[in-house]
Formats: C-alpha cells, sequence, structure tokens
C-alpha cells in the first residue's frame, strides 16, 4: 500500500498562520506590547506602535480573539499614512519631508509606504484605513484605476485628502497645474519658431500626463498646428526610457527641433541621447525639463524647466487634511498650486520651416 506523501516542513511553516510571537519577533518588541497595541487597552508610544502596526500588516497577523483589535485612532497614537507609488521620486521627497514637518507641528507621526503601482499592494494599504489603523491619509497612487475606490475611502470613515492624482467624488484633493506648466513651455518654444517640439512624460494614465498631454496640444491648437502623436512619447518613468524614447525621436527623418522632458526621471536620460546623437543645446535642439534640479542648474547650458514649490504641496495637503479631520462634515474640497516656468538657456529661436 502507497503511504501518502508527507508535507515538507517548509510547507507547514508557509500555511502556518501568524502568531502574537511573530509580530513581536519581527517589530523587535516584547509580546506585551504586541498585545496592548493589538487590543488597544494601554496607550502605547507611536514609535513602538508603528513598528508593530507595520509587523501585523507584513505578516497578515489575525489575533485569536473574536474581538476586533481597536483602531488605532482610539489609542492615542496620532499616526498619518501617506501612500505613493515611489518615494525615490526626488519630488515626492520633497512633498512629504514637507508635509512630515507640518504634521509634527500638530503631534501627529507620518507614515511612508511605498504601493510600487502593485494594485495587491494598494489593496493591503487600503486595509489600514478600514481597521482605522491610522487618524488620516495622503494619497498618490501610481494609477487611477483602482475599482470602487471612492467608494472604500467613504465606507473607511477616515479623513483623506487625494495628492496630484484625480479624487474620487466627494473626497478632498490637491494637485498642480501640470496643464498649465506644459501649455506655457509649449507656447514659449512655438513662439521662438519651433514647429516638431516632442514631449516626454511618465504616464498617460495619471492625472499629471494626462493633463501635460492636453496643454502641450493646447498650445498647438492656439497657434493653428497639429500636434502629431508621433512626437509624445510615454512610460518614461525612468532615465533609461526616456533615453531610448529620446534616441527615437531624434532619428525620424524629420526629427524635432525642441524636447519637453517632463518625466521626474527623464532629464538624465534626454541629456545622455542628446549627447550620443553627436547634438548639442540649444545649437541643434531645445530642451525644457520638469523640476528646478541640480541638474537643470549645473548642465552646460543650464536647462529651462517647469517648477512648483513641492515644500508648499507638502504643507497644504496636511492642512486640507487637518482640516477635514477638524470638520468631518464639510464639502469636498479642491486645490491647485501654479507652476513657474523659469527661462535659462537651453532654449533658441529657430527659422519656421518654409512651405514649397
Amino acid at each position: 500500500m502507497t503511504k501518502p506523501p508527507t508535507k515538507r516542513s517548509s510547507d507547514k511553516v508557509a500555511s502556518k498562520p501568524a502568531t502574537i510571537r511573530d509580530v513581536a519577533a519581527q517589530a523587535g518588541v516584547s509580546i506585551g506590547t504586541v498585545s496592548r497595541v493589538v487590543s488597544g487597552s494601554i496607550p502605547v508610544s507611536a514609535e513602538l506602535s508603528q513598528r508593530v502596526v507595520e509587523a501585523v500588516d507584513r505578516l497578515n497577523y489575525r489575533p485569536r480573539s473574536r474581538t476586533r483589535p481597536a483602531p488605532l485612532a482610539d489609542t492615542g497614537v496620532k499616526l498619518i499614512s501617506c501612500f505613493v507609488s515611489d518615494i525615490s521620486n526626488l519630488l515626492y521627497g520633497q512633498v512629504v519631508s514637507a508635509a512630515e514637518e507640518r504634521l509634527a507641528q500638530s503631534g501627529y507621526v507620518l507614515v511612508v509606504a511605498n504601493t510600487g503601482n502593485d494594485l495587491q499592494r494598494q489593496d493591503k494599504l487600503l486595509s489600514l484605513l478600514r481597521e482605522r489603523r491610522v487618524t488620516g491619509a495622503i494619497i498618490s497612487f501610481g494609477e487611477e484605476t483602482h475599482p470602487g475606490l471612492g467608494a472604500e475611502l467613504k465606507s473607511a470613515g477616515v479623513p483623506v485628502v487625494i495628492l496630484d492624482r484625480t479624487a474620487p467624488p466627494g473626497i478632498d484633493s490637491i494637485h498642480v497645474d501640470h496643464r498649465g506648466g506644459a501649455l506655457d513651455a509649449c507656447s514659449y518654444l512655438v513662439g521662438l519658431g519651433h514647429r516638431r517640439i516632442g514631449m516626454i512624460i511618465a504616464s498617460s494614465r495619471i492625472r499629471p500626463g494626462i493633463d501635460r498631454i492636453a496643454g502641450f496640444r493646447e498650445a498647438h491648437r492656439r497657434a493653428g498646428l497639429a500636434a502629431p502623436d508621433a512626437l509624445i512619447r510615454t512610460d518614461c518613468i525612468t532615465a533609461d526610457a526616456a533615453f531610448a524614447e529620446v534616441t527615437r525621436l531624434l532619428r525620424m527623418p524629420e526629427r524635432p527641433t525642441a524636447l519637453i522632458s517632463l518625466g521626474s526621471q527623464a532629464l538624465g536620460g534626454t541629456l545622455r541621447a542628446i549627447r550620443e546623437m553627436g547634438l548639442e543645446i540649444p545649437k541643434d535642439v531645445s530642451v525644457i525639463c520638469l523640476g528646478d534640479t541640480e541638474l537643470a542648474k549645473v548642465m552646460t547650458p543650464s536647462i529651462t524647466c517647469i517648477q512648483w514649490d513641492r515644500w508648499q504641496l507638502g504643507r497644504q495637503t496636511v492642512d486640507m487634511l487637518l482640516h477635514r479631520m477638524a470638520n468631518p462634515g464639510a464639502e469636498a474640497r479642491t486645490m491647485t498650486l501654479p507652476t513657474e516656468f523659469i527661462l535659462r538657456n537651453s532654449c533658441q529661436e529657430v527659422s519656421p520651416p518654409t512651405r514649397a
């Protein structure tokens, strides 16, 4: 008689639910501390609570007790979550730093989590709101296609501000006037005589990219020009992706005479492609970039850019969230921050092509 196959020890470990001891080991705290955070029986410091909450989430720990863990908002711990798609993005970093500074002034601790543009990861982070593990949230997901996001946020009952994304109806939001920034940049180049202008963006599926394309097209429309789709390159999230797309643009039989490089990581790849094609700025191609970065400043020539006050964006996001927390029944608000066009030395006038 054949004996049934025995389970490997690794199979047992994989299927075994996490215990309170596992959470304690993961968070580097005592079992008693985990118990107090989960039950909400005795207030625990914000730093320890944050470690426990992160360990609970990471291990998908579920207490054996039938009673629901007490919401963190009821334990005296004042945590605010911030969900962003990529914290390594320099533009996010400054906004988050400003938000953290403003929250600290009001006695709150900011917990930042990367979504990595992963819908499953986003759902897991949203569970922190459903379980009221935080007292408020700032959300900037990498995609705007999350199904039922508005209903989830409303049912969670936790104050939320959507950062630089299209907000579901009834949810507070703050964003940058990306459309106006792209309109200004493209109109400036058209005024210099450029008629073939390439644009590089990180994504056409989120509000910043959608608005930038709209501003680019509007500048062409106002000038009575066509805006060929072939000159708009999307999904340039990394410098390498920007390098590949700019190289393709510059190899076109009728290449662009100007480039608007609006991905937050795109400038390095754009400059590398121009250099490897043996072209010079602005003699052969004019360039406008996104953000008043050190690279834009130290380049020779320095790069004209579209900029906005990222510190102000972080502070005003927090102010909007605190207002919502103090006035839960108030109507939803939307705030738009203007962009600034910083003129440097990377663009020059060209003679528009003559028609035969």
